[in-house]
């Protein structure tokens, strides 16, 4: 469970999904055809609304399957990397 100011999430999330964790294991997906160059954050994202704990994972492709399939790897990605803030409290800069 994330401990924090809704108003810090958004940074964060942003800083963790570039971190290239998330990335390199929708990369590593075989379903995903290569030469992905500038997956993040050409095809894709993530969204925070401002004061809120919604982040929604966003990813184009020209195959509306592949992109489920990438919004999908990322998102359990971005959830274990976010994970790893379990139990601290990160506090508004």
């Amino acid at each position: 469970q994330l401990n924090m100011n809704p108003r810090v999430l958004p940074r964060l999330a942003e800083a963790v999904f570039s971190s290239g964790a998330v990335e390199a294991r929708v990369v590593a997906d075989p379903e995903v055809d290569g030469g992905t160059g500038e997956l993040v954050p050409d095809r894709l994202s993530v969204v925070a609304a401002e004061d809120s704990m919604v982040l929604v994972v966003q990813a184009r492709h020209s195959d509306p399957a592949t992109a489920a399939r990438m919004a999908n790897t990322g998102a359990v990605a971005f959830v274990e990397e976010l994970s790893r803030f379990g139990g601290q409290q990160v506090e508004e800069e």
